[in-house]
């Protein structure tokens, strides 16, 4: 461990945001109270767990299956499927909705009667570029953008579904929440909360609130060996910045290929060029919207 390490951890490492300390905490079979808690928080279900399994569905289509987490919890009174999603973005939007309906599919046979005690839920947790406590609190805490619902109905609002439900948890606006005086509403988010915090005020609201949520949370992150939280920050850090330079270097291609082309067939000429040089099919997808089956068929063409 270096005293980099350390620094780079305490001011940058946020357990919810990567994925090694978001499974130990949220899919631990052998402690259930991080999925409780999670699902009290979000979903206003306070349930008593009886065992959490993690999913085994193939998802070859889908990148980056270290940002997703696929539980299936059973408690004494229903079932869930609960699919986190970490800093999704737009493009997978759409995949994800699919995977989870695909799930739903395969929950029943022809011979097994549907179900309400069966609920799916798929959660987002959106937390953006990271940002210091000054950058963060340029703007105030909004708490209408804290957490938005979704659900299949119709124009009149009457639910298609009532056992389905996305939900988007805005990850910037919890750790906002803790730098505010609303208590109440803090400890009613505490794990969210806890989970957005970066090491450092972690640490200081563990100490703070000796809350067993947030102690947990705390505990679990300290696990980890300091260096190799370090290494995780770094590689995201890196990821980042390797996104956002090709993003910009084919979007410079695009806007070319635009002029004359036109914006399907520069969208095309976009996924060719990256094919080209190498690119991942999966990232293709995400600066095109081009499916899978898409950028396979101009490969093989």
């Amino acid at each position: 461990m270096t005293v980099r390490d350390e620094q780079v951890v305490n001011k940058k490492y946020i357990a919810f945001k990567y994925d090694d300390t978001a499974k130990l905490i949220l899919a631990n079979k052998d402690n259930t109270l991080a999925m409780k808690e999670l699902l009290k928080e979000i979903l206003d279900i306070d349930l008593e767990i009886v065992k959490i399994d993690l999913n085994e569905f193939p998802r070859a289509y889908v990148n980056g299956k270290r940002k997703v987490l696929d539980i299936l919890v059973s408690a004494d009174n229903l079932t869930a499927d609960v699919e986190i999603n970490i800093n999704p973005n737009k493009s997978t939007y759409m995949r994800n909705y699919v995977y989870l309906s695909t799930i739903i599919s395969n929950s029943f046979t022809n011979k097994e009667k549907y179900s309400t005690k069966r609920n799916f839920y798929l959660i987002n947790l959106d937390f953006g570029e990271y940002k210091t406590k000054e950058e963060l609190l340029i703007k105030p805490f909004n708490s209408s953008k804290l957490l938005k619902e979704y659900y299949l109905q119709s124009n009149t609002q009457e639910k298609y579904l009532d056992n389905f439900k996305i939900v988007k948890i805005n990850m910037e606006e919890m750790r906002k929440l803790y730098y505010t005086n609303e208590q109440e509403k803090i400890l009613d988010n505490r794990l969210l909360v806890a989970g957005s915090l970066t090491k450092e005020e972690l640490d200081e609201f563990a100490t703070k609130s000796d809350d067993k949520v947030v102690n947990m949370v705390k505990d679990n992150v300290e696990e980890f060996d300091v260096h190799e939280l370090a290494k995780i920050v770094f590689a995201e850090d890196d990821s980042e910045k390797l996104w956002e330079s090709e993003k910009e270097e084919f979007y410079e291609d695009g806007k070319e290929a635009g002029l004359e082309q036109g914006h399907a067939e520069a969208t095309i000429t976009i996924a060719k060029n990256m094919l080209a040089k190498g690119t991942d099919v999966n990232f293709i997808s995400e600066v095109t919207g081009l499916s899978i089956d898409e950028i396979n068929a101009l490969k093989n063409n």
